[in-house]
């Protein structure tokens, strides 16, 4: 009896060995792709990474990876084919495969990651049977003109950027998101965030224009940049934690954000050149740099109470500063100035990096580091 469990024993521990089901799967030969063929679910995660495997990758029984599926820096492959696939718990990772012009995932419904970047020549990017169920979503450096079917109602994270095709993003199914960076796609590029209630922080850039932006609230930084839309509405923005930024949009004419009640970081604006007037009429307290520079003629904060940074305002037009200047009393930062017919005028607290992004200069990291010199 003994001797019967032992070999039972041993027969199992070389079925899971041979399983070619599970595990970590390194394709390395189109043997290797033809085992993984046979499996509808896969305990484990599945690489094809650097192999010749010719013009077509198809795993058509394929439905659910248990791990991470990573196909990358393939070079042969025009087609992948995972129709049948419906759920990847891990990362879905797509990148640098050089002659992929089709990716088929008919079935997809469910990825806690989905990520396709460095793909020069595909086409589209598709999801026919929706994909309700996805935390984050990268999509970059692309030839895409079509990206349908992603209905997942709240997500972690969203970076679609640099896919010069990509002229509609449609993303109004989501509701809540914590980051979302949407940047220099097509010229022409329309974002549709109808659906969208929350988004905790937030960069667009290079957007013709934007659809549900007044109904959404916000916390965190949110900026705007080298965007060609006429008019911005935030009519839901209250109170956030970050920065708010404006910068290189030289189509903007006006900027509403009538329930702006307090800013955790700074305010900043430059470059808008049509711009002319801003006005927060409900903004009270401002816990960074007020930063504004353009061709303004009325800029009105009539309810600030407090402003924790500096205050720069210069115009390049004829501007009143009497209004500007009753702030100083409550601006705590040791810079104060405001500045009509300046020939160029220039943010101070701010520095212009590449892409026209904003950052904020700081120099709080050097007191510890003194300290020490000192103590030293």
């Amino acid at each position: 009896m003994l001797l019967i469990l032992a070999l039972s024993f041993i027969c199992i521990q070389c079925v899971i060995a041979v399983n070619p089901c599970s595990g970590t799967l390194k394709i390395k030969s189109p043997q290797d792709l033809d085992e993984l063929r046979l499996c509808q679910v896969f305990e484990g995660s599945i690489y094809v990474q650097n192999v010749s495997l010719g013009e077509q990758i198809s795993l058509p029984l394929l439905q659910r990876v248990s791990g991470n599926l990573i196909l990358e820096d393939l070079s042969d492959p025009n087609q992948i084919i995972l129709a049948g696939l419906r759920k990847v718990d891990g990362q879905l990772k797509l990148h640098n495969n050089l002659a992929l012009k089709r990716l088929d995932l008919t079935q997809l419904a469910s990825a806690h990651s989905l990520e396709i970047t460095s793909e020069p020549v595909l086409e589209a990017i598709t999801f026919p049977s929706g994909l309700s169920q996805l935390d984050r979503l990268i999509i970059s450096n692309t030839m895409i003109s079509q990206m349908d079917g992603i209905t997942a109602n709240k997500m972690e994270e969203i970076e679609i950027t640099n896919n010069k095709k990509l002229e509609k993003i449609t993303l109004n199914n989501i509701e809540e998101i914590n980051a979302i960076k949407i940047a220099s796609n097509g010229p022409f590029a329309s974002l549709d965030l109808s659906g969208m209630n929350y988004i905790a922080s937030g960069e667009f850039k290079n957007l013709h224009t934007i659809t549900g932006f007044d109904k959404i609230g916000y916390s965190g930084d949110i900026a705007f940049m080298s965007n060609s839309f006429v008019t911005l509405v935030m009519s839901n923005l209250t109170r956030m934690t970050g920065t708010l930024s404006l910068s290189d949009n030289h189509l903007l004419t006006s900027l509403s954000v009538p329930q702006l009640e307090q800013i955790g970081g700074a305010l900043a604006m430059y470059n808008n050149n049509q711009l002319h007037q801003v006005e927060a009429p409900r903004l009270h307290t401002v816990e960074g740099a007020v930063d504004l520079s353009g061709n303004f003629t009325d800029i009105s904060f009539p309810s600030v109470m407090n402003i924790h940074g500096g205050m720069n305002v210069q115009s390049s037009q004829e501007m009143p500063c009497d209004e500007i200047n009753k702030l100083r009393t409550i601006t705590q930062g040791s810079d104060f100035i405001c500045r009509s017919n300046v020939i160029s005028p220039q943010p101070k607290f701010t520095k212009q990096t590449s892409g026209s992004s904003i950052s904020f200069v700081s120099i709080h990291w050097l007191y510890p580091l003194i300290a020490v010199l000192l103590i030293n």
